[in-house]
C-alpha cells in the first residue's frame, strides 16, 4: 500500500463545498487565510474535526495578515451557515452574512463575533437594528464590499456601523 507523507495526505482532501481540510501544523500559512482590508487582523476556516454528522468549522483570528500560527489570537466552532459568507473587521471581530437573502426586517441577517478578552460572543443583527436600512422593503440580497455590507445600491453599512449595533 502507498503511503503518503501527511502534508501531501492533507493538500488531497477537501471537504464539501470545496474548502480545504488541512491537518494541523502542516502549513504555517492557510488556504483560507483571508485579511481584513487594513491588514490588521486575518482569519483562517477550516473543516471542525467536531462536525460529525453536521457541517461545523473552526474559525480562528489572528493579528496580523498571515494567519501565521504564532499570531493567533482566538478561535471558535462556528456553523458552516455562518463561515460560508465570512470577512473580518479591522477591530478583529468577524462579520457573518447568515443568509443570501432575507424578506423580512425582523430576521437576523448579519452576526458579529468577537472575543470580549475571556470568551468568544456572537450577537445576530436584523435589519431592524441596522441604521440607514429603514427604507429597504423586499428582498435583501447583501454582499460584502471592501469593509462594509451592500444592502441595496443606495445601502452601504460599515463593518463599524454593525460592531456599533453589537455594542463593541
Amino acid at each position: 500500500m502507498l503511503q503518503l507523507p501527511m502534508m501531501i495526505l492533507a493538500a488531497l482532501l477537501v471537504a464539501p463545498g470545496g474548502k480545504a481540510v488541512v491537518a494541523p501544523g502542516s502549513s504555517s500559512v492557510r488556504e483560507e487565510c483571508r485579511a481584513s482590508a487594513g491588514g490588521a487582523f486575518s482569519f483562517d476556516v477550516h473543516l471542525s474535526a467536531a462536525a460529525g454528522g453536521a457541517c461545523l468549522d473552526d474559525v480562528e483570528v489572528f493579528s496580523g495578515p498571515g494567519c501565521e500560527p504564532a499570531q493567533r489570537l482566538w478561535g471558535d466552532t462556528r456553523g458552516c451557515n455562518e463561515t460560508e459568507r465570512m470577512a473580518i473587521s479591522d477591530s478583529g471581530n468577524l462579520i457573518s452574512i447568515l443568509a443570501p437573502a432575507a424578506a423580512r426586517r425582523d430576521w437576523s441577517i448579519v452576526s458579529v463575533i468577537g472575543w470580549d478578552g475571556e470568551r468568544v460572543t456572537a450577537v445576530s443583527i436584523s435589519l431592524d437594528e441596522l441604521p440607514g436600512t429603514e427604507g429597504l422593503r423586499g428582498v435583501v440580497r447583501p454582499v460584502f464590499e471592501g469593509a462594509a455590507i451592500r444592502f441595496s445600491a443606495d445601502v452601504l453599512v460599515s463593518f463599524e456601523a454593525l460592531e456599533s449595533a453589537r455594542g463593541s
